[in-house]
């Protein structure tokens, strides 16, 4: 890891400045050393100490002394400022925290060495790879107006892009001319996009091609595929389905996110080879939480007491988790009080957190799982708390929290292998709950893996 100039400053100047002041032992026996030297070359104290008052008066010396000190307090002044004030954006190193796999050895690089486990992952035989329901496919500040972006989800290639009234479009990538990809330098014009190969020039709401520069007449049957999506907290959504039904809910929309309750602290950004159920599934997965995440808390070693979960009683596509944290003591000093979380998976590719509590104020936490392909998942989440400069700093480190979180999951979701009848026993009842839930996002022509078809190699 590279360390910066202010990094290398901010330490080693508050140690030559507490040494003046404190004089510790090992530099007052420096200082004898010192003075025996200088006795044994001949050379007076007096003169010695004349110099050393010489430069400690001189105007340099006084320069340097408060450049320092004014460089230690910028430097934490700049800290404390970014630390209130900009919002936290991580995206996760693949290669080390989900393969474990930090640098090279026996002669490969960590690359090489990443592809050599994903070729002989044994993927298992696992439940159909896209499910049916709302996926995230993009933040709404990823784009602005007159804007367009390539997506690849559900095996899907897509353009989307903003018209100019500011609202998103998702359509199929490729022109129904000559099959050009619209979103590799294509254009946005009005509500519709513009093919970069001859100007072909698609509306966004139907598909329909309404402009050709060359051409005296358009073509009425000539249109490209669009897909339904809706702009939803903050986030840019797309419905999918294998059978090409109309959605049977919608998006809910979180009030305190755009009423303005509540601001943004940030985003997290992992890329994972796995299966679409497997990050939800954690949600029943109670004997995990103590055992793999307990460790890895915010303040000490994180307990979780009072797990349920349990289908919505009126919205089948819902499931609620409850659980509360309990961090035994604050940096092993203050008791601190549990924490009564509350998630919500909101079909099979999305969940909200919500937490209210009296040290970390109000929380809430959407976290998206896209499959961007059969075995590829997404896995993005934003973070919201109360307005002020402390809130933000403290849901920043929550955001973390949760970030860190993940990181015990990630090597386990993209190395195993689904066992689709494992050996419960009794307390993995949940597990099996879950399994149960989520086999209604799949119907009767969702894809399935094919080994000899879909590559690992990603």
């Amino acid at each position: 890891m590279a360390v910066s100039k202010a990094g290398v400053l901010s330490f080693i100047l508050p140690v030559f400045l507490a040494g003046l002041v404190t004089r510790p032992l090992i530099l007052e026996d420096y200082a004898k050393q010192l003075a025996n030297h200088v006795q044994n070359a001949n050379i007076s104290v007096e003169v010695v100490s004349e110099k050393i008052n010489q430069v400690a008066h001189s105007s340099d010396f006084k320069f340097v002394l408060v450049y320092g000190l004014a460089a230690v307090l910028t430097y934490l002044a700049v800290q404390l400022y970014k630390a209130v004030t900009e919002p936290l954006a991580l995206y996760c190193d693949e290669t080390k925290y989900t393969y474990l796999v930090d640098g090279p050895a026996d002669g490969k690089s960590a690359e090489e060495r990443v592809r050599d486990l994903k070729r002989c992952r044994k993927v298992g035989d696992v439940p159909p790879v896209y499910p049916n329901g709302w996926m995230s496919i993009l933040m709404s500040s990823e784009l602005k107006k007159k804007e367009h972006k390539f997506v690849a989800v559900a095996g899907k290639n897509l353009v989307v892009f903003r018209g100019e009234s500011g609202r998103p479009y998702v359509v199929d990538a490729y022109c129904a001319h000559l099959g050009a990809n619209l979103a590799i330098g294509g254009s946005v014009h009005g509500e519709c996009i513009e093919c970069p190969f001859h100007g072909w020039r698609y509306r966004g709401e139907d598909g329909k091609c309404v402009h050709i520069g060359y051409a005296e007449k358009v073509p009425d049957f000539v249109k490209i595929p669009t897909y339904q999506s809706c702009e939803v907290n903050h986030r840019i959504w797309l419905w999918y389905h294998a059978e090409g039904k109309e959605p049977d809910w919608q998006v809910p929309e979180l009030e305190h996110l755009t009423n303005g309750k509540l601001q943004p602290v940030g985003f997290t950004v992992c890329e994972l080879d796995s299966h679409n159920e497997d990050t939800p599934e954690n949600g029943a997965d109670v004997a995990h939480l103590d055992y793999l995440h307990g460790p890895r808390a915010f303040v000490g070693q994180a307990h979780f007491t009072d797990v349920s979960w349990e289908p919505h009683p009126t919205d089948k596509h819902v499931a609620l988790l409850r659980m509360s944290t309990k961090p035994p003591y604050f940096f092993g000093l203050l008791n601190l009080p549990a924490n009564t979380v509350q998630i919500e998976q909101i079909g099979p590719c999305f969940a909200t957190l919500h937490l209210d509590s009296p040290v970390l104020g109000e929380l809430q936490l959407i976290i998206s799982v896209t499959p961007v392909g059969p075995m590829r998942q997404r896995i993005v989440t934003t973070g919201y708390t109360r307005r002020g400069p402390i809130s933000f700093y403290i849901g920043k480190k929550a955001l973390y929290e949760q970030y860190y979180q993940i990181w015990g999951d990630l090597p386990v979701w993209a190395n195993k292998k689904y066992v689709r009848n494992p050996p419960f026993v009794k307390e993995d009842h949940l597990i099996a709950k879950h399994r149960r839930f989520f086999a209604q996002f799949y119907s009767e022509n969702s894809p399935k893996y094919d080994p000899k078809e879909e590559s690992m190699d990603w």
